[in-house]
């Protein structure tokens, strides 16, 4: 029988939550180059005021992992968490794991004063949306949008790009103000 544990990530579990999280975007289809989402995460790990990265262990290996970032919402009258990324790895699927997973950050939002643990589905991913129901989420009836804005730390880092190309647009095209950017919503247990 394996053992299952969750808990908050250490730094020792940054490649494998890397991994995990690349393996994640690429199933989707989300261009957001490796350098930057490697940048966002050390961030998100290294202040625990952004939020926090769970994993799930299966006989000691990082199976899935659970990020969560921080935000203060008017509409839910205050603090509130933003399950940005869950996702086990395919052949772990099945088997509990995505629940153990929401259950924590569930502990986690609450723990932090939290008053709702907000998330997304990709539109065709049905059973997550199936797991998220069990678990007492409910639909909003909303369609999220999302505007990229070229920052300082963007064209350092290089990552507007047109998704076409990898190549960064042009000065006055409509892709440099990073439409060019591929846009998914997305959640994958």
């Amino acid at each position: 029988m394996s053992s299952l544990d969750v808990r908050l990530a250490r730094p020792r579990d940054r490649e494998a939550v890397l991994v995990l999280l690349l393996a994640q975007l690429d199933e989707h289809g989300i261009a957001t180059p490796p350098a930057a989402i490697a940048c966002a995460l050390d961030g998100l790990m290294a202040d625990a005021q952004r939020g926090a990265v769970l994993v799930a262990t299966v006989d000691g290996r990082v199976a899935g992992i659970a990020a969560l970032s921080a935000m203060w919402t008017l509409e839910h009258g205050g603090p509130a968490m933003w399950l940005d990324e869950l996702y086990v790895e395919p052949s772990q699927r099945g088997r509990g794991i995505g629940r153990a997973l929401l259950a924590a950050a569930g502990d986690a939002a609450r723990g932090r004063g939290a008053r709702t643990l907000d998330l997304e589905v990709d539109a065709a991913h049905a059973r997550a949306e199936r797991l998220y129901a069990r678990e007492g989420f409910r639909r909003l009836e909303r369609t999220r949008w999302v505007r990229w804005l070229e920052c300082d730390h963007d064209r350092v880092a290089g990552t507007v790009t047109h998704a076409a190309t990898g190549t960064p647009p042009r000065p006055g095209t409509p892709d440099s103000a990073g439409a060019g950017r591929r846009r998914s919503s997305r959640r994958d247990p």
